[in-house]
C-alpha cells in the first residue's frame, strides 16, 4: 500500500479476478461543471505545518 492507490487497486485486482473466474468491471466517469465538497482530516499537524490527505478508502485502511 506504501506505493499508492493504483498499485492497491492493481494488487486486489491480481487477487480477486483469478478467484472470481472473470475480470472486475470497470467504469470511466466523465463530469461537465462539477462541484466537490468534501470534508478533509488532518493527519499530522505541528507548529509549522499541516499535513492534509484526500478521503479516500485506501486512507482509511493507511491509517486504521
Amino acid at each position: 500500500m506504501a506505493q499508492g492507490e493504483a498499485a492497491f487497486h492493481d494488487f486486489v485486482a491480481q487477487q480477486l479476478e483469478p478467484a472470481l473466474g472473470y475480470t472486475l468491471p470497470q467504469m470511466e466517469v466523465r463530469c461537465k461543471d462539477l462541484s466537490v465538497i468534501a470534508e478533509v482530516a488532518m493527519v499530522q499537524q505541528t507548529s509549522t505545518t499541516t499535513t492534509f490527505e484526500l478521503p479516500s478508502v485506501y486512507n482509511t485502511v493507511k491509517h486504521a
